[in-house]
Order: structure tokens, then sequence, then C-alpha cells
């Protein structure tokens, strides 16, 4: 609606018709489609939108070039989604989970068969293993990892769980800016949040992703 409402022609894309799209807005053509195989010609579009996508695809770098494809010279894409790697986050909910432990006397609750599968863990040890992987992975593309790894893992489509259960990819803004760099058709514009200045600054460990990326 956003692109429409700018006085662009827009296309909504997904695996399966959207009936949630339709109803924010009914007028906007809506095309089954894999995001690795767009049936768009060449350098056809001006902007490309992934809202709480990225995460959900079993190969981002795919999607990635397929945008690539579509877009026009100075064409952009937008990504929105969480960032699966946010240290922040990955304290956090081992905070919280420290806490509940603390109120049980010291009593570590254990991963059982009904227990889901959250990209930041489920229990104490599963936080602080995540913690850590967190930090490490972050530090590592920080620095410059060559070439950027895209960190996948098998999702959890047991009902009922957070919306992160079902990612299949760690998403996050580093990967996107790594892969700009090393990509000769891409550029990053930007990689941090409207509404908050801390964000520009603690983007790598703010809790989402909010990267705009440019067709050379």
């Amino acid at each position: 609606m956003a692109f429409r409402n700018a006085g662009h022609s827009a296309f909504g894309v997904d695996l399966l018709a959207s009936v949630e799209a339709r109803e924010v807005d009914n007028e906007v053509p809506y095309i089954c489609a894999d995001a690795t195989a767009l049936p768009f010609r060449d350098s056809s579009m001006d902007l490309v939108g992934m809202h709480q996508v990225l995460e959900h695809v079993p190969n981002p770098e795919s999607v990635l070039r397929e945008v690539l494809r579509v877009l026009k010279p100075k064409g952009r894409l937008a990504v929105v989604g969480p960032n699966l790697l946010s240290i922040g986050l990955a304290i956090k909910f081992t905070a919280k989970e420290c806490e509940k432990t603390i109120r049980n006397r010291g009593r570590l609750e254990k991963r059982n068969e009904s227990t889901p599968q959250h990209p930041f863990g489920n229990t104490l040890p599963e936080n602080c293993r995540y913690l850590f992987h967190d930090t490490w992975r972050t530090a590592k593309k920080l620095l410059g990892e060559q070439p950027v790894q895209f960190l996948t893992r098998t999702p959890d489509i047991r009902p009922p769980f957070h919306g992160d259960n079902d990612a299949s990819y760690f998403c996050n803004p580093m990967d996107l800016m790594l892969w700009a760099r090393q990509t000769e058709t891409a550029k990053a514009l930007r990689w941090w949040a409207d509404g908050s200045k801390l964000s520009r600054y603690l983007w790598p460990v703010w809790g989402g992703t909010w990267v705009i990326l440019e067709k050379r």
C-alpha cells in the first residue's frame, strides 16, 4: 500500500495467496511465486520490499540475487525483519531465564518433547549457548567475514509458537551489508531504524533488521 500511495504500480508476491494482505489493500495484484524465481523481467522494478520475509527463506543469497535481477539500476531493496543474531536480545532472554531460575530456587527448566525451538533458546543452558553463538558470529561479521555466511537453522512450525520459531535463517543486518560489499552490483545505503538515535550506533546488537540496498 505504501508503494502504491507513493505513485508506484505495486505487486504483492507470496507462495500462496495472502488473505491478510488483501484485507489491507485488496486492489493490489497478488502473484503466487517463489522468491528465487520471480515472474518479472530483468531490470523492471524500481523498488522491492521484504517485510518479515528473508528469515523464512532457506537460501537468502539466492533471493537477494533474484531481487537484484529484477531491479533497475539505482533501484532499491528494503529489508525489514528480526535480528536473530542480536546480542541485546540474547542478553534479554538469558536474563529472563536467570530470573525464572532464581524464582524456582535454582531449579533449571529442562527441554522436553513439547518445548519449542526458539532462535535464542528456551532454557537457560540454551540461552547461554546462543548468547555465546550470537556474540561470536556478530564479532566475525563486524570484522569482515569473507565470504559472508548466511547461517540457517531448522524451523519449528509446531503451533502455538513465537513468530521467529519458524525462521529458517538467522536474519541479521550484518549479512546484508557484507553481501552488498562483496557484490559488485549492490551497495548498502542504510542499516538502522527510524525513531531512535541509538539504533544508528547500536544497530549490530539491536533487535531488528532495517536495511536498504541499491543496485549499482
